[in-house]
């Protein structure tokens, strides 16, 4: 039996919420790109002007500041964490209502519509076809398949800002040495450098533990995800148990992953999408 996936995806309604979920990720980054400016660019810079300032009481103050910007970055991240979690919930309500999925899943109705309203009249370009032609697959295959490329799309993407998280913090870890070696630095001005470089240190170090364990969540959730597939392999039926299970895995990823910037996502977008529509037309062939 084929599927109305790819018909039900470009219902206006649906649609919409496509449009939602991204506004409010993009809400969500943007707050995460205040969190590195407070957390990261202004300590660093002050750690370098200090460096060339004499002034005790000046070193004092601005350690001060180092901890309120310690304190605010945790309320931020607060913050950030409740819309992750609305903007996977509108994204759950999505696959569930296009894959016709019937999981139980409890939506809270009147934070989605507050949401859906706010951005009713907002439009993104790539709300079409958010899931590849799966049409004349069978239906549980079809829901396997858009599932698995949520996955791999994550897993490509976050790999790829690893590198670049990883070559960035060892840039401004050489920054801040060339710094304490070409100043002549007394005791009170190392450790005044070193408490402003404090909030620095918990965003690289949050963000590459996040990311780690969103790393762990996800090697769990491919492992389940590659049995379903073994079993499509095999020409065997699909339990919808089993793709309404990883739907469940896929909206906590979903709930508490490392955002990653938009920037760095436009960057990257149109090739991881040509890399997956290349395995959507293949699988599409293996499955004539």
């Amino acid at each position: 039996m084929n599927n109305n996936i790819f018909y039900i995806q470009n219902k206006p309604e649906q649609q919409q919420l496509i449009v939602t979920q991204h506004y409010i990720y993009k809400s969500a980054k943007l707050l995460a790109s205040f969190l590195l400016v407070i957390s990261v660019l202004i300590p660093l810079i002050i750690s370098i002007l200090i460096a060339w300032i004499k002034n005790e009481i000046i070193f004092t103050l601005i350690s001060f500041i180092s901890i309120g910007l310690t304190i605010l970055c945790e309320f931020i991240r607060n913050l950030i964490s409740d819309r992750k979690m609305i903007a996977a919930k509108i994204q759950q309500k999505f696959d569930i209502s296009v894959f016709e999925l019937d999981n139980g899943f409890i939506f809270d109705d009147e934070n989605i519509d507050i949401a859906v309203d706010k951005y009713k009249n907002k439009d993104w370009i790539r709300k079409k076809n958010w899931y590849p032609d799966y049409k004349k697959l069978e239906k549980c295959k079809a829901i396997f398949y858009c599932q698995k490329e949520n996955i791999d799309w994550n897993n490509n993407l976050s790999k790829k800002y690893i590198i670049f998280l990883t070559v960035f913090s060892i840039i401004l870890f050489i920054v801040i040495m060339m710094n304490f070696i070409i100043s002549d630095n007394s005791i009170s001005q190392i450790i005044a450098i070193s408490i402003t470089a404090l909030p620095m240190i918990t965003y690289c170090y949050s963000g590459f533990a996040k990311i780690r364990n969103d790393n762990k969540t996800l090697i769990l959730i491919k492992n389940y995800s590659d049995k379903i597939e073994t079993l499509i392999s095999d020409n065997n039926t699909v339990d919808i148990k089993m793709l309404e299970n990883l739907q469940w895995m896929i909206f906590f990823y979903r709930a508490s992953k490392y955002l990653i910037p938009d920037w760095f996502d436009k960057i990257f977008y149109k090739k991881i999408e040509n890399y997956e529509l290349k395995k959507a037309s293949k699988r599409r062939r293996q499955h004539r």
